[in-house]
């Protein structure tokens, strides 16, 4: 999905698209999403493994000590909320870069609409079997949706989409807050009303599928484990519908629109192309991890003192939120500042093939961990404490660092990529080189 834009161009010829050829890639983006694809399993490989709880819960998944609590520590302060803010911006960059390339080519503004909206409509279709046959925590979904909306800022100036950006992603938080004061406000006038019953139930059920007691975690547990893969697809599509439609409205529509925005404004404004300055890229890293991590940390602290979910939303809502923001700022400039300079250049090459095939990556993710925890698989769900779940996001990442750029040696695309573009230019592409 990357390239640069041609420096000579011909309008008045007629040009048809087609994708992207390895020679217009911009490394550092690829490296970047690379990046950020890996970061993002650690997180996710909880819910894959465990009951949605877990997610937001740390006492589960093998209690809230010894390793597993280093691990959730180290989890939560190194990937958690970071990667998929990288990635969003990315995902932003990606879309633009597809629409201008078109537009140059042809010469003529809003020439690449339908081409781009072709390419969405498919990633939409790709993501809603991914989330209701494979995994409610699909993302892909998401972004077909905020990129059809994203599309129509994609012309502003890059100061106009930065400063809407933000502004969408400041919302985002002050509406977790929103919500969780009326989840408190909700909570304690049904604790002074004894007679609203129907009402007590389901505050009773929410605290209950927030902080579950061990004999539910289990149950559930056992649920997924004994569920071939059709009952999985009954059970599956709650979650999923709940899970998109409450994400949709409370944190993507503000957060990952805004990122988007941001993303495609930082590239109009060449911090992708290395043309920054070193210092620049150094204050950004000195900034954003440095504050990024005390905000990480303050976030903890406040995680530790509580287990009340509407204390956990605002948590998540102002610390782990802009701690987020900042530390993926962070991350960005360090590894601007190793493509700049060079810096391990293998390791380089092998985080560039990764990003290469992240659409691939992504989905061989999904597949390798439902595979070993849901019923259909090898049936795993909710035996795994959390270091050991890290020890296979470890050999994940070894197999995909070690077989993307095998891959690409032999084919311009990922399985993956292969279909999407198929797809969206509705003409089989070149597989093999």
């Amino acid at each position: 999905m990357s390239q640069e834009i041609p420096e000579s161009l011909e309008p008045a010829k007629p040009i048809s698209a087609q994708p992207v050829q390895d020679q217009e890639r911009i490394h550092a983006i690829d490296v970047l999403r690379g990046f950020a694809l890996l970061g993002i399993l650690p997180v996710n490989i909880i819910a894959f493994a465990h009951v949605e709880a877990a997610y937001q819960n740390p006492a589960i998944a093998g209690g809230f000590t010894g390793i597993n609590f280093i691990t959730w520590l180290l989890t939560h302060v190194i990937f958690e909320g970071k990667m998929v803010t990288l990635f969003s911006m990315l995902f932003g960059v990606g879309l633009f870069l597809q629409v201008s390339r078109v537009e140059e080519r042809r010469g003529k503004p809003g020439s690449g609409r339908g081409l781009f909206f072709r390419r969405v409509f498919w990633l939409l279709i790709i993501g809603l079997i991914h989330a209701y046959v494979f995994w409610y925590g699909d993302i892909l979904t998401y972004y077909a949706l905020m990129g059809m909306l994203v599309y129509w800022f994609r012309r502003w100036k890059p100061r106009n989409q930065l400063i809407l950006g933000l502004s969408l992603i400041l919302l985002g938080s002050l509406i977790l807050v929103g919500a969780s004061l009326l989840l408190d406000f909700s909570f304690s006038y049904v604790e002074s009303h004894p007679e609203l019953v129907k009402e007590t139930e389901d505050i009773r059920k929410m605290k209950e599928n927030f902080n579950p007691t061990p004999a539910m975690v289990e149950e559930k547990s056992k649920q997924v484990r004994d569920a071939g893969f059709v009952e999985m697809l009954r059970l599956r599509a709650p979650s999923t519908a709940q899970f998109q439609i409450f994400g949709l409205l409370t944190f993507v529509l503000w957060r990952i629109t805004g990122l988007m925005l941001c993303g495609i404004a930082l590239y109009q404004l060449q911090a992708f192309d290395r043309s920054w300055p070193n210092q620049r890229y150094q204050r950004w890293a000195m900034i954003g991890l440095g504050l990024g991590i005390l905000l990480t940390c303050l976030g903890i602290w406040q995680h530790l003192q509580t287990k009340e979910m509407p204390d956990m939303i605002r948590t998540m809502a102002t610390y782990d939120y802009y701690g987020s923001l900042l530390m993926a700022a962070g991350y960005f400039a360090v590894i601007m500042l190793a493509v700049k300079q060079r810096w391990l250049p293998a390791v380089q090459s092998r985080l560039a093939a990764v990003g290469r095939m992240a659409f691939t990556n992504y989905l061989s993710q999904t597949l390798i961990c439902t595979a070993i925890f849901h019923g259909w698989g090898l049936a795993q769900f909710g035996l795994w404490q959390r270091y050991q779940l890290f020890l296979l996001v470890i050999a994940i990442w070894c197999f995909q660092l070690f077989i993307s750029p095998i891959w690409l040696k032999h084919f311009h695309f990922g399985p993956c990529e292969w279909v999407w573009r198929s797809l969206t230019y509705w003409k089989l592409q070149p597989m093999r080189r």
